[in-house]
């Protein structure tokens, strides 16, 4: 039996399912999303504000959303008390947020050292990989207890 499930989210993500159940205990899944991240409030404020006497914060008004797209392929197993499940991942990101310092030019005296003032904003610079691998036992002793190890790699 195969299932396809859709998840669609007007303002962050959408993920597709493929479900593909072998035998009754025994499903191999295959998925794939995409999200998008919007920066925050603050990152976008055009407007310096001091954290410091040498630190300013200034939003850009011209940073983009980051966004995500991610492949990941599954297999579960069902016993009588255990159940099993492990998939892997590949996920890449595009225009992640990153923080730069600029010297303003301006420098301001503490404890009668000049001291530079520095500008802190955000751009997109990065982009970002990962591939993994996930792990999890389900052990069930009996209906209102289980215990779940789990290890993300």
């Amino acid at each position: 039996m195969v299932y396809i499930i859709y998840y669609w989210g007007i303002i962050s993500k959408h993920k597709i399912v493929k479900i593909y159940e072998i035998k009754e205990n025994e499903t191999i899944t295959f998925g794939y999303n995409r999200r998008i991240r919007r920066a925050r409030s603050y990152f976008i404020n055009p407007f310096p504000s001091k954290s410091s006497a040498t630190n300013i914060f200034q939003g850009n008004p011209n940073i983009d959303p980051t966004y995500s797209n991610g492949i990941d392929i599954g297999y579960l197993k069902r016993y009588e008390k255990l159940t099993l499940n492990g998939s892997v991942y590949y996920r890449k990101s595009t225009g992640e947020f990153t923080f730069i310092s600029e010297n303003t030019g301006d420098s301001v005296l503490v404890n009668d050292i000049l001291v530079p003032v520095l500008r802190r904003t955000p751009i997109n610079l990065a982009s970002n990989k990962q591939i993994g691998v996930e792990f999890s036992a389900n052990f069930s002793q009996d209906t209102w207890s289980g215990a779940t190890p789990v290890h993300s790699g």
